[in-house]
């Protein structure tokens, strides 16, 4: 089994450092919504918020956390700490950026992969630095309603560009000779993921139009959740098979005497 942390299993440094790119938007991705959960349950007991954006409220000062999750008699009590305050929105806005450099910084195998890419990095970097309205329904002024539009169009169509980057940029074969990517079983598990990213859209839709709220309260949560998980596990099993792939073409090369 191919080891992606081996330096000696690699053909080059730059080889290395792409591969890299790839863990790292995964792992990232990954980390977000657990990370913005965990911190703030476990230094000040804020339960469960009904999406991960309204994480961004979660900036340190008691009316943000009363807006941001349930609030409890742990939360009323608690005293700002000037060292570390576990605040959420740090973590959200700093990942979701994070996220977006790295997916500027990939290069994609054809032009359409690279627009794809290039879109999805501008979307996400609006969805960490224009804040959803919450909690919904709440009267706010003009200027902060169409930041909140623009936070959701974003949300919406980052999904849907990583899903047709997914679907449309699965199969490709290298330039630099090393293979082709996204046949077989791979091919599948992308198709798969594809299909399962624009699950989000239908939980919204039930919820907005038809009235039906799947998972309650925290419904928005669990689509944003069912939405970045296989956009994490896209990458490092994209990651994997790249890496796969190099070595069969490099043990395939002659051997110079």
């Amino acid at each position: 089994m191919a080891n992606l942390w081996s330096k000696e299993t690699y053909s080059s440094v730059d080889e290395e450092s792409y591969q890299r790119v790839r863990i790292g938007i995964g792992f990232l991705a990954m980390l977000l919504p657990f990370v913005v959960f965990f911190v703030p349950y476990v230094v000040k007991g804020i339960g469960l918020s009904g999406s991960i954006s309204a994480y961004y409220y979660v900036n340190g000062t008691r009316e943000a956390y009363k807006i941001a999750g349930p609030t409890t008699e742990k939360v009323s009590e608690w005293v700002p700490n000037s060292l570390y305050d576990g605040s959420s929105h740090d973590l959200f806005v700093g990942l979701l950026c994070a996220i977006a450099a790295f997916l500027v910084f990939h290069r994609g195998y054809s032009r359409l992969e690279n627009w794809l890419l290039n879109g999805a990095s501008a979307l996400a970097f609006v969805i960490a630095l224009s804040p959803m309205n919450w909690p919904r329904g709440q009267t706010v002024d003009g200027f902060h309603v169409w930041l909140g539009r623009a936070h959701l169009a974003a949300a919406g169509l980052f999904f849907a560009l990583i899903a047709l980057k997914t679907l449309l940029c699965a199969k490709v074969v290298r330039p630099d000779g090393a293979g082709a990517l996204g046949h077989g079983g791979y091919g599948l598990f992308y198709k798969g993921i594809a299909c399962v990213m624009f699950l989000p859209f239908g939980i919204i839709f039930l919820e907005e139009v038809l009235g039906v709220a799947l998972f309650g309260d925290n419904n928005v949560f669990v689509a944003e959740v069912v939405g970045i998980v296989p956009f994490a596990l896209y990458w490092i099993v994209r990651a994997y098979e790249a890496h796969v792939v190099s070595q069969q073409a490099l043990a395939a090369r002659p051997v110079d005497k």
